[in-house]
């Protein structure tokens, strides 16, 4: 019997429960083991991430007292939470608390259709529940009029936000966030002279946006984003783009000094005229790229950039005939080189060997170290274009 078991049992049992048998739990051990009720209580008391989905909310409803305990327990100490499917109607049973160490919320509302104001209500009542928020990804409809509330926001993500404005009427409030320093959008986020503005935010330092396949909203939006801080931006990632019409236009991030290029379709041609621009780029990267013919190609774009100290290829599934048994291209390229480069080679399937074989010379370095670079939180089959720069405000 549980009710047997010590407390530290009792609470490793409780902390691998799903949150509706917890609930469970601590109705029927109420009235009949104040043992495990204290220790589910305890166990949620100590607990800082809750993810709650709509089971959950069906559980409360049933329960209400249930609610009233379960949001006693964790109003003080819970940091991030996550509530998939919640609706205005149960979020009105939280007005009686507060939560002060609420840093970073995740939610989707479901919405009742014929409510044009229910996203905003909702939106200022976890405004008033969260007012220390550092860090917000709603999902659909989101009203940024309450944004300036959050004093302290850092992080939003508006990746997988949609809003039922009008179409004369922006959410001008994002610009309002002084604080913020990361920004995830999607291609919808447009309106005139928006990108102008959003870089001007003081301490702004991570842009990240999400892409539709029209190859003009990536030039605009590329060519808007350096127009007047391309000096500022030392970290660039372009994935899923089939092209740039005007790949000059990047030749703005003068001082860029990492530059990742994930599933895209530039010619090497290109890339080498892209790169001989970028005269402090230290570190390039290539996911899942499959233009490559032959040797001679990588060759060429480590040729291309003296400065270049570090160039990862993953997920490249290069044939059988892409080594070259004359090695004069690899031979002439380092030999020039002031300084060794170091060529990472992850998930590049059976050519490991090869690569040792043929990949010898003093100023080259062999690594095949797994990529850290990840897909962030978006369809995959969308474009994205992310930058890092210095921030206007550093202190």
């Amino acid at each position: 019997m549980l009710d047997e078991l010590n407390s530290d049992c009792q609470l490793i049992i409780i902390k691998y429960l799903q949150l509706n048998d917890q609930i469970a739990l601590c109705e029927a051990s109420k009235n009949h083991s104040n043992r495990l009720y204290t220790n589910v209580i305890f166990s949620w008391e100590h607990q800082r991430c809750f993810k709650l989905d709509e089971y959950n909310f069906e559980r409360f409803e049933e329960m209400p007292e249930m609610l009233d305990i379960f949001l006693s327990s964790i109003s003080e100490i819970v940091q991030k939470l996550i509530l998939q499917w919640v609706t205005l109607k149960f979020l009105k049973r939280w007005k009686n608390y507060t939560f002060p160490s609420m840093r970073t919320l995740k939610y989707l509302l479901v919405p009742s259709y014929g409510s044009k104001h229910e996203a905003d209500e909702a939106l200022q009542i976890m405004s008033n529940l969260f007012p220390g928020l550092l860090r917000v990804t709603p999902h659909g409809d989101f009203h940024c009029g309450q944004l300036s509330k959050w004093t302290q926001l850092g992080e939003l993500n508006l990746v997988n936000w949609f809003s039922n404005y009008k179409s004369q009427v922006s959410p001008i409030e994002v610009i309002q966030c002084k604080m913020l320093e990361k920004l995830q959008l999607n291609h919808y986020f447009r309106w005139p002279g928006i990108y102008d503005q959003i870089m001007a935010l003081p301490k702004l330092y991570k842009l990240s946006i999400i892409l539709t396949n029209h190859h003009a909203l990536h030039e605009d939006i590329a060519v808007e984003l350096l127009e007047n801080r391309g000096k500022d931006v030392y970290k660039m990632t372009l994935s899923d783009i089939n092209n740039l019409y005007y790949i000059s236009r990047l030749r703005k991030a003068s001082n860029l000094r990492h530059l990742t290029l994930a599933r895209v379709y530039f010619s090497i041609k290109k890339i080498c005229k892209l790169i001989a621009n970028l005269k402090q780029l230290e570190r390039l990267d290539f996911i899942d790229f499959q233009s490559w013919l032959n040797e001679k190609e990588l060759w060429r774009i480590v040729a291309k950039c003296p400065s270049l100290k570090i160039l990862n290829i993953s997920g490249m599934k290069l044939c059988e005939n892409f080594f070259e048994l004359d090695r004069s291209a690899m031979e002439k390229t380092l030999n020039n080189r002031l300084q060794p480069v170091i060529l990472n080679c992850y998930n590049t399937y059976k050519n490991e060997q090869l690569m040792r074989q043929y990949f010898k010379h003093p100023q080259l370095k062999l690594s095949f170290k797994p990529s850290t670079w990840r897909f962030i939180d978006w369809n995959e089959s969308h474009g994205m274009i992310q930058l890092y720069f210095t921030p206007l405000l550093t202190s």
